[in-house]
């Protein structure tokens, strides 16, 4: 294939370095993904974020965008996939201008630890009306904020596990036959089990068992001491 593939990798500044858990994880996943399609061009994008500039941007411009949103959450994400759209590692951008991006893989699958606290607590009628109550909230509480956000730099979103057609089947499945977020199981096997045995059955090995990490702690943007929900005293 003649085209490359440019992944992005965001990461915000923790005293002097990125080396974030998803910046850890998303190289080991880019040297899999060279092995496994050696015939691809394959780009590893590290969007470093200082300090300085996530709060100019943020006041600038990434409030306006999610606004009317403004929790502590909307905040960390907005601003992550604001810096991670914009596509520029200071010596190269991105010409894509389609982003491929995994939202809705958690809320079909079961990815949020409180999908086992459903499980756990309720059993399987439990974790059904988790994700049903998940998937219902995707347009007001994502779909909007992100889109905006994208498109400030002239870019578009594209949201494989939104198709109509993967919505359907996987709608339409037993809790059981895509998810099993057990604590008999570790963090990284039982959350998501449909996704991550595709995954390993198309050669994936080794990112098929890294624990579900949500975007604002993998970048670390967010502080794992503040409660999401929170209305933002940084916007």
């Amino acid at each position: 294939p003649e085209h490359s593939i440019d992944l992005i990798n965001v990461a915000f500044q923790k005293g002097s370095n990125y080396n974030t858990p998803d910046r850890k994880t998303g190289l080991e996943s880019y040297e899999e993904l060279k092995k496994l399609r050696p015939d691809r061009t394959w780009n590893f994008l590290e969007i470093n974020v200082t300090i300085e500039e996530l709060e100019e941007q943020r006041k600038k411009r990434i409030r306006h965008l999610i606004h009317p949103l403004n929790s502590i959450l909307d905040d960390s994400l907005g601003c992550a996939l604001w810096f991670a759209s914009r596509g520029n590692t200071g010596e190269y951008e991105t010409p894509a201008r389609v982003l491929l991006v995994g939202m809705g893989a958690d809320e079909l699958f079961g990815g949020y630890t409180r999908h086992r606290a459903a499980l756990k607590k309720s059993g399987w009628l439990g974790l059904h009306n988790s994700l049903n109550e998940d998937w219902q909230n995707i347009p007001h509480r994502n779909l909007a904020r992100d889109d905006r956000v994208v498109s400030d730099h002239g870019r578009q979103l594209r949201t494989p596990y939104l198709d109509e057609n993967v919505v359907e089947y996987v709608r339409n499945l037993n809790c059981w036959e895509k998810t099993y977020p057990s604590d008999k199981l570790p963090a990284g096997v039982g959350d998501k089990i449909l996704l991550r045995a595709l995954a390993y059955y198309l050669g994936l090995r080794g990112s098929t068992t890294f624990k579900k990490r949500a975007l604002q702690f993998g970048s670390r943007i967010a502080n794992n001491k503040e409660n999401g929900h929170d209305v933002s005293p940084r916007l």
